[in-house]
């Protein structure tokens, strides 16, 4: 990595579940580097995510938040607030029972521009549907997901809200605001790897 590089914040909601450190365990092979970061806010009083995050050498800087109520809102405000604090030149997702590819920082420092002006909409791997989206271009709920979603840190965003279109919400609000993500072929994310439903 160089110093024109773009860098990375990677914003993670987590109420400490065992999948954190497999999550976690991702950033290395991902491709995450000392210059990105990792932004974990803590969904209520979970003293195990401390512990799991103490557990796992990483090869990014930590920012980590803590929050003592739960926001019950399937982690829409501590992205939120995940998305108010990050410091670097983009902003990705991935939840804590989720992994990065591997790869997956190197496709995103080659595909992101320094110039920083579009999002960028890459693929997924979903557990029970196989690769989304399917259709570039076709911006519809199930079609997208927030893990694929990499949007420039200068505050032009929608903030999510809960509820199962959550992602889907944020996406397209988002895109009404800043125009069209560039489409991107490359899968950077595994949902819920192993899951069987």
């Amino acid at each position: 990595m160089n110093s024109l590089d773009p860098t990375f914040s990677i914003i993670t909601p987590t109420q400490g579940r065992v999948t954190l450190t497999r999550m976690l365990e991702s950033l290395e092979p991902a491709g995450a580097g000392p210059h990105d970061e990792l932004v974990v806010v803590i969904d209520g009083d979970y003293p195990e995510a401390l512990e799991i995050l103490k557990s796992v050498v990483l090869p990014c800087s930590l920012m980590c938040q803590l929050s003592f109520r739960s926001a019950r809102d399937l982690g829409a405000s501590p992205r939120n607030h995940g998305m108010e604090i990050a410091t670097k030149d983009y902003i990705t997702y991935m939840d804590d029972d989720n992994i990065f590819v591997p790869g997956a920082f190197d496709i995103l420092r080659d595909r992101c521009p320094t110039t920083k002006r579009r999002s960028q909409l890459f693929r997924v791997k979903h557990w029970s549907v196989g690769v989304v989206w399917q259709t570039k271009g076709l911006l519809q709920f199930g079609q997208v997901d927030g893990h694929g979603y990499v949007l420039p840190n200068d505050g032009n965003w929608s903030l999510w809200r809960g509820g199962p279109a959550g992602d889907f919400n944020h996406i397209s609000e988002t895109i009404q605001m800043r125009g069209q993500p560039t489409w991107r072929e490359e899968v950077i994310v595994e949902l819920r790897p192993g899951f069987e439903g």
